[in-house]
Order: structure tokens, then sequence, then C-alpha cells
């Protein structure tokens, strides 16, 4: 997947071509192993918490405090696993596990400082994810949501583009 994001345009249109030549075989999904979309990926995964008002809200009144503004923080890769790979959780490591479905977006094109209506310009894909955080870890520990967001093969990707 990571050669065929570099590829770029050309790439994709390869890809095209391929899939819908008389040479193409189709094959059932329930016959195929599903993988993690890029394995491994480049790295971390870049992740924004509290990105929309009702769930900064609920994270607020856990704490009481008030809403604030989204945060930026990130997964390790190591967090990653296949589509239906089984999310195993020590209850010595994390007794207060949560979980929510997230948007994933794959950026292919390299860039800072990008303005918004070139946003989608670096955009590969999308695809999902499990977004699942250690909350006592994320909380208890002086706000460690790197931690507490990165036990490993917790975050199932799943199939997308």
């Amino acid at each position: 997947m990571l050669a065929l994001i570099d590829a770029g345009e050309a790439g994709l249109a390869q890809a095209r071509s391929t899939l819908s030549s008389a040479r193409a075989t189709s094959r059932r999904l329930a016959d195929l192993e599903l993988l993690a979309p890029l394995d491994p990926p480049r790295g971390n995964v870049l992740a924004i918490g509290r990105n929309y008002q009702k769930h900064a809200e609920e994270t607020a009144h856990v704490t009481g405090s008030e809403a604030g503004p989204p945060t930026i923080f990130t997964k390790a890769i190591t967090s990653l696993t296949d589509p239906y790979a089984d999310i195993s959780i020590d209850p010595s490591v994390s007794d207060k596990i949560d979980w929510e479905v997230e948007l994933a977006v794959v950026i292919g094109n390299r860039g800072a400082n990008i303005k918004r209506e070139r946003a989608l310009d670096h955009v590969f894909g999308f695809t999902v994810i499990n977004d699942v955080t250690a909350r006592d870890i994320q909380s208890d520990w002086g706000g460690q949501w790197f931690k507490g967001k990165s036990l490993d093969r917790t975050a199932r990707s799943g199939r997308g583009w």
C-alpha cells in the first residue's frame, strides 16, 4: 500500500487499469485475509481528541471541568492491528478501557502549513480505526494521552479508501 501511495496518480491509474482488465479476477471478501491498511505505517498515528462538542462535554463531565479545545495526540504504531484481530487487554495494566470508532484519514502527499482549501490534495484515502483507550492511564497519570491510547495491538484498522 505504501508503494501505491508513493506512486501517486500514475500508480492509481495503473491499479485501476489492472482491476478493470479482462485478466482481473474477482475474489470473495470472505476468502481473503484482511490486514492493516498500512503495515507498517511510516510513523505514529496523529489524532485529534475532543474534536466535537458533545464528546468534549462528556469528557469534561467525567473530570468535573469545562469542555476545552481539541487535543492533538499520537498513537504508537505498535497499537495498530488487523481489522479482525482480537483485542486483548491485561486487567493488571488497566481496568478502565473505553473505545470509539474514528474516521482515519490516510495522508498520501507530504506537506506543511497546508491551507485549508488544499488539504484534500494531500489525502490518499479514508478508513476507520478503533480508538481504544485506557482511561485510567490517560487521566490518572497526569494526562498521558500517548500511553493511554497506545496499548499494543488495540487499534483495529478497518477496510476503506
